[in-house]
């Protein structure tokens, strides 16, 4: 493991959007922030005054939306350029949060949301456009949102319990989802005893994937996952397919959402899902072709207590 031994103040982070980084905050105030750059096998430890005492709620392609902890303000921070821009006051309760597109892009989105309601808006709007959500009559009993991404004009979420997959229009006034998928994504196997699992929805170049967490130990989800199964949706059947190849692409897991690239040629290894653990700072790799998890400690400098972990 190298080590950029110098932590050098108010320098730009030393991250691209080529790959994903793995930022460690870390620090009484998390004050420092570390990147580990996976190619490179090697990290970087800089201290970002802007991100001091500060909570990530969602990355994409080095930007973030964070907020500060004590005056509760909203802001996109792009670790590439530094560039700060100050987003309207969030005052409701929202459980996702996520950037549709990138901020590069005209059409960029930032959108918070519940059970009840979608909030979003554009870089430079002074505040949110809230759009109603509604579910099929059927869909009323577990219409709880697990997990959701956009794709084009799109919303597609992910209901808790069978895990249904559904679909609605953004352009509408309202948003009505509405089911996709015919049967319920079938409960980890049987064998397993004393499992429970999680799931994220996630855009692979607009082909949709779900991936299970299963977590052989229901009372300690923070001794993480010991295991994975991976869905690729099939439109011609409306169905969620087992796959145990997703080609020259990674998945992403943090604790709040799941990101897929292309990582050929990256140094980075294809068919896998990196993924993190509560209160651990080492990184774990599922090769989703032959099931197993390999470890490693990316940061020997930053210790378990009070440090957070992010892709970014």
């Amino acid at each position: 493991m190298e080590r950029n031994n110098d932590v050098k103040k108010y320098q730009l982070p030393p991250i691209s959007r080529s790959h994903p980084w793995l930022m460690f905050c870390h620090g009484r105030d998390l004050q420092r922030q570390t990147f580990f750059s996976i190619p490179e096998d090697r990290y970087y430890t800089r201290i970002i005054p802007a991100m001091r005492n500060k909570e990530i709620h969602c990355s994409t392609n080095g930007c973030l939306v964070i907020e500060d902890n004590g005056s509760h303000d909203y802001f996109l921070l792009d670790l590439v350029s530094m560039e700060i821009i100050q987003l309207p006051s969030v005052e409701f309760e929202y459980e996702l949060c996520d950037l549709w597109q990138s901020p590069s892009n005209s059409s960029c989105h930032i959108w918070f949301m519940n059970n009840d309601f979608l909030m979003s808006c554009q870089l430079g709007d002074h505040e949110y456009v809230k759009k109603e959500i509604q579910f099929e009559d059927d869909m009323m009993h577990d219409n709880t949102i697990l997990s959701a991404v956009v794709i084009g004009n799109k919303i597609y979420a992910l209901l808790l319990g069978e895990f249904q997959l559904v679909v609605g229009d953004l352009e509408d006034s309202r948003i009505r989802f509405k089911r996709l998928t015919k049967k319920p994504l079938p409960w980890p196997s049987p064998l397993r005893t004393l499992t429970a699992c999680s799931a994220y929805l996630i855009d692979s170049h607009k082909e949709l994937l779900l991936v299970q967490e299963i977590f052989s130990n229901p009372f300690h989800y923070c001794d993480g996952a010991t295991d994975f199964e991976v869905f690729r949706f099939d439109r011609s059947i409306n169905e969620w397919v087992e796959t145990q190849n997703i080609g020259e692409r990674s998945l992403f897991l943090s604790n709040y959402d799941g990101k897929c690239y292309d990582v050929m040629g990256s140094g980075i290894k294809i068919n896998s899902i990196y993924f993190l653990k509560s209160q651990d700072r080492h990184l774990y790799v599922f090769d989703i072709k032959d099931r197993s998890i390999s470890i490693s400690l990316p940061c020997s400098n930053v210790s378990n207590s009070r440090s957070v972990l992010h892709w970014i």
